[in-house]
């Protein structure tokens, strides 16, 4: 486990809900922060509260900065209440779904993906192989996609958030973006 996983305790709170959240290692449902699957993940200590998120929107930090506007923080926002056809990503010009969270400038009425605006990944380290448990044959690695992204085997669509693990085959063409992947099942071992 590395150090910014154990430094988070297994009950914690979120500013973007009420109640405390403690991690349950064999939940089963959809982050309220993505809304992608959460494969054991923090969920709500109310019974009544179906709210859960998974481990990267736990840590999202709630203000980031844009490389274009040294003059305004993004705050992470959870709830959008423009018509369905405004929500955008200002960055990557994509559809966003209103009921995600995402990072908003009220001053300059900019909004984004978490994924466009943290895309640097710093603490991933790209390049060396290893083996993605029960999903791909041959040993993957971490890769940054910088130009021409290619089509996700998972959710079949550009790789636009530039990290992404792909097959190290030459002639396989398997590739897989970071943000389609479940956290709890990548497997490393060193090869």
């Amino acid at each position: 486990m590395c150090i910014r996983c154990y430094e988070i305790p297994d009950t914690c709170t979120v500013e973007r809900h009420e109640h405390p959240l403690f991690f349950d290692h064999k939940y089963e449902g959809t982050c309220c922060g993505c809304g992608f699957k959460v494969m054991g993940g923090f969920r709500c200590k109310d019974k009544k509260c179906k709210f859960a998120i998974n481990y990267r929107c736990l840590v999202l930090p709630n203000k980031a900065r844009y490389k274009y506007d040294d003059n305004h923080s993004l705050v992470l926002t959870s709830r959008d209440d423009h018509h369905r056809s405004q929500c955008y990503c200002d960055i990557c010009e994509e559809d966003r779904d209103p009921n995600h969270w995402f990072y908003h400038c009220a001053d300059c009425d900019v909004s984004a993906h978490p994924n466009c605006v943290l895309w640097g990944s710093p603490y991933v380290k790209l390049g060396k192989p290893f083996r993605y448990a029960g999903h791909h044959q041959h040993p993957v690695s971490l890769v940054k996609i910088d130009f021409n992204p290619p089509k996700c085997n998972s959710c079949n669509k550009p790789c636009r958030d530039r990290l992404a693990i792909q097959c190290t085959e030459s002639d396989c063409n398997y590739i897989v973006h970071w943000y389609c992947l479940s956290y709890w099942n990548i497997l490393h071992t060193d090869l």
